[in-house]
């Protein structure tokens, strides 16, 4: 009985252990990777928060290269500020155009700036105007959205109806082609 017993317990193991290798692996969950340039970004952030303005800009040029748009922005601010560098309006609309055109709206509305100023880019009411769109239109955050909202009819009311008119067909031809 025992010779029994015993192989059934055998026989139950081997069957399991047979079953389970033949089995398919369950999938692993969806997970959304970290954008690339992620860790340098946040070391980046760590660096400004503590005036280590070179260290900084190093890390968010990395991070930015790698096409974080988050650290194309801040990179652009300290071109535009002058923290880490030299201060520069042409290498900061550039990386806020990169940022914006990825969908950041703070750089939208940076960008937007730089275009009713014209600095680093040639002055253009109503690509400005787009730019305040786009970053009005997508912001998530309510205050945020109030704030460019705000921003960008403080703008409209510098400009022509023609002006108003050609910077929001830009923007929506902008979001048709950006899918959003």
């Amino acid at each position: 009985m025992q010779r029994a017993l015993l192989a059934t317990v055998l026989f139950g193991f081997v069957a399991f252990t047979v079953y389970a290798y033949r089995q398919p692996a369950p999938a692993a969950p969806a997970v959304d990777p970290a954008p690339p340039g992620s860790m340098s970004y946040l070391f980046a952030v760590t660096r400004y928060d503590a005036a280590d303005y070179g260290t900084a800009v190093a890390h968010f040029q990395d991070a930015a290269e790698a096409g974080h748009p988050r650290a194309q922005y801040r990179l652009a601010l300290c071109f535009l500020e002058g923290k880490g560098v030299m201060p520069n309006t042409l290498i900061a609309a550039r990386w806020f155009r990169r940022a914006a055109d990825q969908g950041d709206t703070a750089a939208q509305v940076a960008l937007g700036r730089a275009y009713w100023r014209g600095e680093g880019v040639v002055a253009d009411s109503a690509e400005a105007y787009k730019w305040f769109q786009l970053g009005a239109t997508l912001e998530r955050e309510p205050v945020a959205r109030a704030e460019y909202e705000r921003s960008r009819n403080d703008l409209a009311t510098t400009l022509t109806p023609a002006d108003v008119a050609e910077g929001q067909r830009r923007a929506q031809a902008w979001l048709a082609a950006s899918g959003r």
